[in-house]
């Protein structure tokens, strides 16, 4: 994406010493729609990807954040653009987690919300968040 734009990874020093056994790829759906769908589609180039990991008691808490451009104009963009391709991404991951869930009777879960600017509504990007048990 020719350096239109930064990442960050914040991980604490827990998560380092923490024996976690979390399925392969769970996160990279949600890393991918940040670059391809949020910042990709910025006017401006300046995107930023924030990923942080920590626990909290005994869950593993995975936060990916990004600067992009609102969910709803990324749909918008997306129809505009379409190919007939279809992203299964996202739908297959939270069918693994409900998968990993009932198997190990665990209550991980991951949820899709928007950043806003500070007092607007105004939407400055998109969060996911993942908690899952260690």
């Amino acid at each position: 994406m020719n350096h239109s734009f930064t990442y960050e990874f914040i991980i604490s020093d827990d998560v380092l010493q923490t024996d976690a056994d979390i399925p392969p790829m769970l996160m990279q759906p949600y890393i991918e729609n940040a670059i391809l769908h949020g910042i990709r589609y910025r006017a401006d180039k300046h995107g930023l990807l924030k990923i942080h990991l920590f626990t909290e008691g005994n869950m593993l808490h995975y936060i990916v954040e990004d600067n992009g451009v609102s969910r709803a104009k990324a749909q918008n963009i997306k129809k505009l653009q379409s190919k007939g391709y279809q992203s299964y991404g996202t739908a297959i991951t939270q069918n693994r987690i409900d998968s990993y869930n009932q198997l190990h009777g665990t209550h991980a879960s991951v949820s899709i919300t928007d950043i806003y600017h500070p007092n607007t509504t105004d939407v400055a990007g998109t969060r996911v968040s993942l908690l899952f048990p260690i």
